[in-house]
């Protein structure tokens, strides 16, 4: 049997690793790109004599997170049965296709039909990537690809808003081009990405349930929690992610708007701008990440993440500048980087490679109904109200939702007092 030289090997493992990395910003990618310039879409629709046109475009933005939310589970069953990589190759073909579309056809109904299916090309795809991530990798090196998937998605956020904004200023369509992006990764993920083995023999007495019950089958778990059962830890997981994503999902989706009845007279570049330094910050966090999880635990993590949150919504809601947005975005930028990889690793250091498809796919629906909810729920709350009343509830929100990892950091430490005293 032929045996690849030790340089083949590392530089197959460097592609395996960035084909991951990159595979991961299709997800930033699904809204970023047209963030900073949906005005214009809906300024274009409006002046076409399209019947609410500023509607149907938020509309548009969000749909993906709908289709999503509702596909995603029965993608995880998918990727669980006939494998992550057939799942992974053909998400990837219809991103391309769906989210394309818009630079194609000059019809606001069209696009909100690709982007259904955009919505389902993403789930395909983030499912797969973060079950191929818990598949290939355990312990230190998890981490540290779990914290460099953010930094990478948030890198490539920056370079889309950035692009996005640009392109926008030039034509309204023209950043639906960035949706070919992903071709260029469908070679590796082809011919370098291997299927993970099931230890399906070695589980196939065991029910669903005594799957999700039981530890993992990896050696170390860096992210369990004593007392807990893994049932509970998805239960919390699919909780804050959900919560998450409701409150944060209305910067983006919102922020074009926000600065409209500001008065800032910024354009869709300097909207850009706005939106990568947010990324840049979550970044920085998600490179770091592996460091800081050497000294503090998930709740202690968790307590930072959504303090930083909280107080960038907050700020959010009495900006009256540039330079106060940018500030706000910078610190709620920092929170998203140390909450996302966290809840990551808590999630699929807790699950089973037999069961990890379908426990995944319900993390990331969670994340889309957040997500899909978020701009019709707080639409209402501008309506009556305005986006800085709406940016300012969000921010309350993320200090109500320490609660969570506080009560679980006291029962943490409870429960090691209790061992020391009975050890003595």
């Amino acid at each position: 049997m032929y045996n690849e030289t030790e340089n083949k090997k590392r530089f197959r493992e460097f592609l395996q690793e960035a084909t991951l990395l990159l595979l991961s910003t299709l997800t930033v990618m699904i809204g970023t790109p047209l963030s900073p310039g949906l005005l214009k879409i809906s300024d274009h629709f409006i002046l076409a004599g399209v019947e609410n046109a500023e509607f149907l475009t938020k509309f548009s933005f969000t749909v993906p997170a709908i289709s999503f939310a509702l596909f995603a589970l029965l993608i995880g069953y998918l990727i669980d049965k006939w494998g992550r990589k057939p799942v992974l190759i053909s998400s990837i073909i219809l991103y391309v296709i769906s989210g394309s579309m818009g630079f194609f056809v000059d019809n606001l109904y069209v696009i909100i039909v690709s982007r259904v299916f955009l919505g389902i090309a993403a789930a395909g795809n983030m499912n797969s990537i973060l079950t191929l991530i818990g598949d290939y990798y355990q312990g230190e090196k998890r981490d540290r690809v779990l914290g460099f998937q953010v930094a990478i998605g948030a890198l490539g956020s920056v370079a889309l808003a950035l692009v996005g904004g640009a392109l926008f200023d030039v034509q309204w369509n023209y950043p639906f081009l960035l949706y070919l992006l992903p071709l260029l990764l469908l070679p590796t993920t082809i011919f370098v990405l291997r299927e993970p083995k099931k230890h399906a023999k070695e589980v196939k007495d065991l029910d669903e349930t005594k799957i999700i019950e039981s530890d993992t089958l990896e050696p170390e778990n860096t992210a369990k929690v004593d007392g807990l059962s893994s049932k509970w830890v998805i239960v919390i997981c699919y909780a804050l992610i959900f919560a998450l994503m409701f409150i944060y999902y209305l910067g983006p989706s919102q922020i074009s708007y926000y600065i409209e009845e500001l008065e800032l007279g910024m354009n869709s570049f300097q909207i850009g701008i706005l939106m990568a330094a947010v990324m840049i910050a979550a970044a920085f966090i998600g490179a770091l990440y592996k460091i800081f999880k050497k000294y503090l635990n998930f709740h202690v993590i968790s307590i930072l993440g959504f303090s930083l949150l909280g107080t960038g919504f907050v700020i959010l809601a009495f900006a009256h500048s540039f330079a106060v947005l940018l500030i706000a975005g910078i610190i709620g930028g920092l929170g998203f980087g140390f909450l996302l990889p966290n809840f990551s690793l808590y999630l699929v250091s807790n699950t089973t490679i037999e069961n990890r498809g379908k426990i995944v796919s319900g993390y990331n629906t969670m994340w889309y109904v957040g997500e899909s909810l978020s701009p019709i729920i707080f639409q209402f709350i501008i309506i009556a109200t305005s986006y800085s009343v709406a940016y300012l509830i969000g921010g309350v929100t993320f200090f109500v939702l320490l609660a969570v990892p506080i009560t679980l950091l006291i029962v943490v430490y409870t429960k090691k007092k209790q061992q020391t005293v009975v050890s003595k």
